[in-house]
């Protein structure tokens, strides 16, 4: 679904598919995972939620991190299995449940629940009463704050919008927020968040909810959902129980470009991955990207996983080896303990590189434009194209990939702006390094032009499920099943060679849909993490397709 989002950089329209968090289950099984394949259309992506009391979780339970969350107050005791934090919410001195829920009466302050008739602390000292704080806070009252503007409601299911506390979560109405998990939510079990409007999906005929879940036993085909025993597309069967009959099984050909049971579509097939001599999985699989045992070999295998660790053998995570010593990336026969000098990089493979005892390897020259951010803006390539801080940015002296500094950018329209590096649309490159927060909302990392009307570069995609995206201003997106790990340096590279499209991380080539797309000409500047909740550094712009070797070595140094 396009929807229309301002671009606070430019204060224009940025359309955009958005999805961000689902509160309630939509029903049905059968998921289908995002496709992998180059040239296909962007597929929904799974959500990741909590499923809350009353619920699927109940007392002592722990969350499935692809479920989908149920309104009301979170069951009690439990664990959550993507993070670790308690599910209790919604009792006086404990997180506020999903849009602002605390039970009987209590106010949601600062995201945690404070009892009915219990002063309202750092909100002006208002008395707790049905959900609101004194005078402020309640539905239809203003928002708490030093101004109404920028202040909270306390009562819930209720967002501040203009000032005042309105009522959310319903369809067509507006999200409320997470304090506890973060992004946005719907209490309808037929609604996703898409923008700041509650959506319908789910049902026959509608959108997918995220997750590439429908209703009663239908199948998500396409983006649609479909009815039980209704025809999926040509060829692919019919819906039964959740999934198409003659597509998304282990060497069946995909459903549209998807497949079912975390399989993922390779080629039109679906297809497993990260056994050995198997196509490593995707970067950020829960289960990591090959087997143990094996390693996710770059160089010669061509993203393969190979056993590792024998003589002979590619080393393995860690460059380490069940037998000899890691050398040159390959485990060799060595008497006594291994020196740790010996342990050089070698080959790069998935593992990653630890650059610290590396030899130097000369960085791909001809850089239209290098932003190092060693506590300035600089353009080291000598060009000129100098990057001023907007907003919040900032150069940070303790989070770096190299040099002293990196930016330091966050969810609040800051980021660096420089001149137009170039007008090309063909033949070109962008290098960068990025460090991730984690957050949600549209996060751009490297773009050349106006991402709402023209150019090209590399996002974080709310409707991508924050997976790794590269959007051409005005025109459409190039999903990936990618996400970043949090909190860890990860090497990003975009590619357009010879009128296709490709995206790089550490090395790998990862596919992506809409390969094909024709950027329009880029103006009238370059922003560098606008609205990206993290650290970049070595920010690079090359007018040429850089080789394969080359990326690998800009991903190794």
């Amino acid at each position: 679904m396009q929807l229309k989002k301002l671009d606070s950089r430019k204060g224009t329209l940025l359309t955009a598919t958005v999805t961000i968090v689902v509160l309630q289950a939509c029903g049905g099984d059968g998921k289908l995972n995002a496709n992998l394949d180059a040239g296909a259309p962007p597929a929904r992506p799974d959500a990741t939620a909590h499923v809350g009391g009353g619920g699927a979780s109940g007392t002592g339970g722990v969350t499935d991190s692809r479920a989908t969350a149920r309104g009301g107050s979170q069951g009690s005791g439990g664990t959550n299995a993507t993070d670790g934090r308690p599910l209790t919410c919604g009792s006086p001195g404990v997180p506020c449940c999903a849009g602002n829920r605390c039970t009987d009466g209590g106010c949601c302050v600062s995201g945690v629940c404070m009892r009915e008739g219990a002063t309202c602390v750092g909100l002006g000292g208002g008395i707790c009463n049905a959900g609101a704080c004194g005078s402020c806070g309640g539905l239809g009252q203003p928002c708490c704050g030093p101004t109404p503007a920028v202040g909270s409601c306390t009562a819930s299911a209720t967002l501040c919008s203009a000032g005042i506390c309105a009522h959310c979560g319903d369809i067509g109405g507006l999200c409320c927020e997470d304090p506890t998990l973060g992004g946005a939510v719907c209490d309808s079990k037929d609604a996703f968040c898409s923008g700041k409007l509650c959506v319908s999906c789910g049902t026959p005929g509608s959108i997918c909810c995220p997750g590439e879940v429908c209703a009663a036993r239908g199948c998500c085909y396409n983006e649609v959902c479909l009815e039980e025993g209704m025809e999926c597309g040509v060829g692919d069967g019919v819906c039964h129980d959740g999934r198409c009959s003659d597509c998304g099984a282990l060497g069946q050909k995909c459903c549209s470009v998807s497949c079912y049971d975390r399989l993922f579509c390779r080629n039109g097939t679906c297809a497993s991955c990260g056994g050995p001599g198997e196509v490593c999985c995707p970067v950020g699989s829960k289960s990591g990207r090959c087997a143990t045992g094996t390693v996710c070999s770059i160089s010669g295998s061509g993203g393969l996983c190979t056993r590792c660790g024998g003589l002979g053998d590619d080393c393995c995570e860690n460059r380490t080896c069940e037998e000899g010593c890691c050398f040159g990336g390959k485990c060799v026969a060595f008497t006594g303990p291994c020196p740790a000098t010996a342990l050089d990089a070698g080959p790069q493979t998935d593992a990653g590189t630890d650059v610290s005892d590396s030899p130097l390897v000369p960085l791909p020259a001809g850089a239209s434009a290098i932003w190092s951010f060693e506590g300035n803006g600089l353009d080291s390539s000598g060009n000129g194209y100098t990057a001023t801080l907007h907003g919040g940015a900032t150069y940070s002296t303790t989070e770096f990939r190299d040099g002293v500094s990196s930016l330091a950018s966050a969810n609040d329209a800051s980021y660096a702006e420089a001149p137009l590096v170039t007008t090309a649309t063909d033949n070109v490159t962008l290098s960068v390094w990025v460090k991730w927060n984690g957050g949600t909302g549209e996060q751009l990392i490297l773009y050349i032009g106006h991402s709402g009307y023209n150019g090209y570069g590399m996002m974080l995609h709310t409707g991508n499920n924050m997976r790794i995206t590269l959007i051409y201003g005005g025109i459409r997106f190039s999903n990936s099943g990618v996400a970043l790990n949090v909190r860890q340096w990860t090497h990003l590279a975009a590619v357009r060679r010879k009128g296709t499209w490709e995206l790089w991380v550490n090395g790998l080539s990862v596919a992506i849909s809409n390969s094909s797309t024709t950027p329009v000409i880029p103006s009238p500047s370059v922003a560098i993490g606008f609205n990206f909740n993290g650290w970049v550094d070595n920010a690079r712009i090359y007018e040429r397709a850089l080789s394969v070797n080359e990326l690998e070595v800009l991903a190794a140094n």
